[in-house]
């Protein structure tokens, strides 16, 4: 008797298993024949800053007009590459893509934050908390500290003036009070002159 109900138990589990392996694969196959029907774009602008509209991230994503993504199965997305085509844009810092089983491929994008604008001689650009360099958009002007130099050249991970450089813009753009009255650092050699709202 007691072998008789351990072979039915027994039974009742393979049973069980294979009914959820074949609803797995059948599950798994109609995801891939899945089609993309739609594209959500959801950008981040919490830090306000509008670099990028949603018009910018389908053209990243659909390779500027070579690709076109909807109706395209999801067995050929490779969601991967597409963050990557996006990632590579310099005024994105992370992306991530998911495809819904609704056929909607989301994908959520965080823009750059910078927190200083670098005016030299000969270019100026923007960079973020860690020191990277983030060029200047005809779109979009973020208002942030002002840091001008006849030297734009800066060594962020090896050079330690640099790095308390850094460190000092970095200060100020976290500290409402200095962020609000400091409007400029002008840099020459190893000197700093600063500039308030009020005066210098």
């Amino acid at each position: 008797m007691f072998w008789k109900i351990k072979w039915r138990k027994e039974v009742r589990f393979f049973v069980a298993s294979l009914v959820l392996i074949i609803i797995l694969g059948f599950s798994a196959n109609r995801y891939d024949m899945q089609t993309c029907q739609k594209l959500q774009v959801i950008i981040d602008y919490t830090q306000g800053n509008r670099f990028l509209d949603e018009q910018d991230i389908q053209s990243l994503l659909d390779s500027n007009g070579r690709e076109f993504l909807l109706n395209t199965p999801y067995k050929f997305l490779n969601t991967r590459q597409l963050e990557s085509r996006v990632r590579a844009n310099p005024f994105v810092e992370s992306c991530k893509i998911s495809k819904k089983l609704n056929g909607e491929l989301l994908v959520w994008v965080k823009t750059v934050e910078p927190i200083v604008r670098v005016l030299g001689n000969t270019e100026s650009f923007y960079i973020d908390a860690k020191g990277k360099k983030i060029p200047l958009s005809k779109k979009y002007s973020p208002h942030c500290l002002v840091l001008s130099s006849d030297n734009v050249y800066f060594d962020f991970k090896n050079n330690e003036d640099d790095k308390k450089l850094l460190d000092l813009l970095n200060f100020i753009a976290t500290t409402d009070i200095w962020k609000a009255h400091i409007v400029q650092i002008h840099k020459q050699k190893n000197n700093l002159k600063v500039y308030l709202q009020l005066s210098d």
